[in-house]
């Protein structure tokens, strides 16, 4: 396991796996860090098989400071428990010490795709719903002192009740200690699209700019632009 940070070690430590329970299958999206893949997830006796997503890191080995963020997004979501945050099943290491992610396989995608896909056509009652599950999804989230930084539409899966879930928490900061998080970092690939002013113009991350950005989310839902 190439990773440095103890606390980190221990923090991974009760959700690691075998990497041999794991069969990937096909790629079906990327994400902040690198790609998911459909997969299976077989027990230690091979029973129960079922339906997973792996997302992996897409950097090298030697890059300490990405990898080591990929970790911290999985360690995060070690301690969500909400229905309608996703949550995390495990993480295992290949044999070149690259991590992967093992998520609960999400049937519908994510909500952007769902909703401009003309064959899915959802109600505005669905639409509404959508906008419900991802705001006790927040509200979960602030409550515990998270900050986003990164919801969209793209951001939020649907499982197979087409109940929304918030999900990549590659952004996401822990504000425990102080009211807002200020980035410092002037390389990171942030969302222009749905950022809140202050964010924009002074690197500034709130609960205020999760909820501008969750306004944007709910422009989309009910414009489909």
């Amino acid at each position: 396991m190439l990773v440095k940070d103890d606390d980190l070690k221990v923090a991974l430590k009760p959700v690691l796996m075998s990497r041999d329970r794991i069969k990937i299958g096909k790629l079906i999206g990327t994400g902040h860090f690198g790609c998911v893949f459909e997969a299976v997830y077989e027990d230690s006796e091979h029973y129960n098989p079922s339906k997973v997503a792996v997302k992996t890191f897409q950097g090298k080995g030697a890059d300490i400071q990405h990898l080591d963020e990929f970790l911290r997004e999985g360690a995060l979501m070690t301690s969500f428990r909400h229905d309608h945050v996703l949550t995390i099943l495990g993480i295992c290491f290949e044999v070149d010490g690259n991590p992967m992610i093992i998520l609960p396989y999400m049937s519908n995608g994510d909500l952007k795709t769902y909703i401009e896909n003309p064959k899915n056509a959802p109600t505005g009652l669905q639409l509404l719903q959508f906008g419900l599950d991802v705001a006790r999804g927040m509200e979960y989230l602030a409550e515990n002192k998270f900050v986003h930084r990164d919801l969209a539409a793209r951001n939020c899966m649907l499982d197979n009740q087409l109940r929304a879930k918030v999900a990549d928490f590659g952004l996401t900061r822990d504000v425990y200690t102080k009211e807002y998080y200020s980035s410092r970092d002037k390389q990171a690939k942030l969302p222009v699209k749905w950022m809140a002013p202050e964010s924009m113009e002074r690197n500034v991350y709130t609960f205020r700019s999760d909820v501008w950005s969750y306004g944007v989310l709910l422009w989309k839902l009910f414009t489909l632009c």
